[in-house]
């Protein structure tokens, strides 16, 4: 699926984030009955299925924090990745035209690490609403890539897609739009998105 130096680039963002937490109440996070789960473990479990595959993810012991853990589930990282599989695929089948990448609530980088398996972009352009989370983005990839990095804060049901005004791909994973940005984002003459590793029509 991935070469030995890809799988070795997954591993290193997977210790970054295990290494450089954010504390809880720093970052998307939930609690029920006395369990925890966040954003920072989500992204661990990520890169640990991309590595190993799904079938040996899950022959592997879940993460103490995720034991009997109820907000947690193997298959949530598993659905992850096939999205993120899945956009890979597309965006090499779609998108060879395109040399600006824009990725929605980007997070701690995976699709940043997957998209640059592609190719050198002119540029990634990303957003995420948690500001602490941004600043890990940005000084762990700070020149780790051959191309810029431009990131913003704003929650995705506040941007305003039809503002873009550049020939870019779109990559959305797992969010959450409304039926006007839908709009906005199909009809914008400068926008190829692929949302969930599927083209939008």
């Amino acid at each position: 699926m991935f070469t030995e130096n890809e799988i070795q680039k997954i591993k290193d963002l997977q210790i970054e984030i295990a290494t450089n937490q954010l504390p809880i109440d720093k970052q998307e996070a939930q609690e029920q009955n006395g369990f925890y789960w966040c954003s920072d473990w989500w992204h661990i479990e990520v890169c640990k299925c991309l590595i190993s595959g799904h079938l040996k993810y899950r022959e592997e012991l879940p993460p103490l924090h995720g034991i009997n853990n109820p907000l947690w589930g193997m298959e949530q990282a598993i659905t992850a990745v096939d999205y993120k599989l899945n956009m890979l695929k597309t965006l090499k089948e779609e998108t060879s035209s395109l040399d600006i990448l824009f990725i929605c609530e980007v997070g701690r980088g995976i699709d940043i690490i997957l998209a640059s398996f592609i190719k050198d972009w002119k540029k990634i352009i990303c957003y995420d609403i948690n500001p602490y989370i941004l600043e890990k983005m940005n000084s762990y990839f700070k020149d780790k890539l051959g191309f810029p990095i431009e990131s913003f804060r704003v929650n995705t049901g506040d941007y305003d897609f039809s503002s873009i005004n550049e020939n870019v791909a779109l990559v959305a994973n797992q969010c959450r739009f409304d039926k006007k940005q839908f709009d906005e984002i199909k009809s914008s003459y400068f926008i190829k998105a692929v949302i969930d590793g599927e083209v939008l029509k």
